[in-house]
């Protein structure tokens, strides 16, 4: 029997349901690790593989356990803050905020066919789109979480824009924001707050979702999305009409992100990275460039995208931990929408270059492996030994579907896979450093590696 419980309070309107979970709750786990295809995370006949979503939604101390495991030891400012604040069961515990699963409606036509200002009452919440958390999600069934993982995806705010924000029709393109029949504009949404008013969220989609020959891709990297300009241009234009003596705040560090690139470690925005392809998540064994985080179970990254939504939020308030498994399970659903490996007989020479040349690190059907030394990879070691996240590691991520991202590197310093693989890019004005690997094949081969790669 399902109850339902609403919590009102400063900010958001603040809604969350528990059920009680069927007897077979356990083997509609199974199921869910079934239909998003584990592979090598696990299999249904693995107790710890179907055990820790059901885990994960009923149990503080497995939440706590996943947390502790993915952290892998490492000691920087994420860690201690999440061993510090996530289900430690006292008064500071992020278990005790708040739940908020607001209305929301995604901007689609012709709700944005003039300026909007952020902030007011909303004339375009008319039919707002819910997260409704059903009995079948909380129990762990895999549809219902896949489902509910695709709506949060594309609708729940993940982070929520300046009050001043204002945007127009055409702010769209120039801030490269993409347009979809389907889910709106850019992933952007109106969410409700408590006093009526709605604000202008940014979703996972926003940064997580490409158009690519008017055809969207969730999971991929939004390449052309300039944030760091919006920003700058929303607090440019309030402090233009600041009072003298007023703090002003340096805007440079966000204009110098430039598109597809974002900076979510740093409170000056001095390191941006690139924007992840979120497609092939479930086979990395660690999440963020800096590889601070090991993915051990699906438990382990739904807790990152928690406490991901957690702290974009001020650590005001948290999602219900349906959302956050069902978000876990979209996201790892994505790699089922990469296309197959080539037959090597097919691409010969460049195969068997990659076998000589890459596969020490991206290896297997999934073409990845665990972190290197950020020393190993020779590109800019900043980030790998920043505060915040640093491990002095990079990830080592998977290259199915890396013809498809456009700038690769944490960073983005390089322009795509034919500059990756070109070695005139460490000689001149060009210079990008790092990842010499393939560099010294020969014309011939080197061209057969890089048509293997774009396949």
């Amino acid at each position: 029997m399902t109850r339902a419980r609403v919590v009102t309070g400063e900010g958001p309107t603040l809604v969350t349901s528990r059920v009680r979970a069927p007897a077979n709750a356990r083997a509609r786990v199974c199921a869910t690790v079934t239909a998003i295809s584990l592979g090598a995370m696990g299999a249904c006949g693995d107790d710890q593989a179907f055990d820790l979503g059901i885990a994960y939604l009923t149990s503080a101390t497995a939440r706590r356990t996943a947390m502790e495991g993915s952290l892998a030891g490492v000691e920087n400012r994420y860690a201690r803050l999440r061993r510090e604040r996530y289900a430690t069961g006292d008064a500071g515990d992020w278990e005790r905020l708040p739940v908020w699963n607001p209305r929301v409606a995604a901007l689609r036509p012709p709700t944005l066919d003039a300026t909007l200002r952020v902030g007011g009452t909303s004339p375009f919440l008319r039919e707002p789109l819910s997260l409704y958390v059903s009995a079948e999600a909380q129990a762990g069934a895999a549809t219902a979480l896949r489902d509910l993982g695709e709506a949060a995806f594309f609708r729940y705010p993940a982070q929520l824009l300046p009050s001043d924000a204002v945007l127009a029709a055409a702010d769209l393109s120039r801030y490269g924001l993409w347009r979809d029949d389907t889910h709106g504009w850019g992933g952007l949404v109106q969410a409700e707050m408590s006093d009526g008013s709605a604000r202008l969220a940014l979703t996972c989609a926003t940064c997580h979702a490409t158009s690519r020959q008017g055809i969207l891709v969730p999971g991929l990297g939004n390449s052309t999305f300039d944030l760091g300009g919006w920003l700058a241009d929303t607090v440019e234009r309030v402090q233009a009409t600041s009072v003298a003596g007023d703090l002003l705040v340096d805007t440079a560090p966000w204009r110098a992100w430039g598109a597809g690139r974002v900076d979510v470690a740093t409170v000056d925005g001095h390191l941006p990275v690139k924007l992840p392809d979120l497609r092939p998540v479930r086979w990395l064994t660690h999440l963020h460039y800096e590889a601070d985080v090991a993915q051990q179970s699906i438990a382990s990254l739904a807790v990152r995208l928690e406490t991901l939504l957690i702290t974009s939020h001020g650590q005001g308030l948290r999602p219900p931990h349906e959302v956050a498994l069902a978000l876990a399970t979209y996201v790892w659903s994505l790699a089922d929408t990469l296309p197959p490996l080539a037959i090597e007989g097919a691409a010969e020479v460049g195969a068997a270059a990659f076998r000589a040349t890459c596969a020490g690190c991206h290896a297997g059907p999934e073409m990845t492996g665990p972190p290197v030394d950020a020393a190993r990879a020779g590109t800019d070691t900043t980030a790998a030994f920043d505060p915040e996240r640093g491990t002095g590691r990079y990830r080592v991520p998977s290259l199915r579907g890396v013809a498809a991202r456009g700038a690769l590197m944490h960073d983005g310093s390089i322009s795509g896979l034919p500059s990756l693989l070109d070695p005139a890019r460490l000689v001149g004005g060009t210079l990008v450093p790092g990842h010499p690997f393939g560099l010294d094949l020969d014309h011939v081969t080197r061209a057969a590696l890089l048509n293997y790669l774009e396949r």
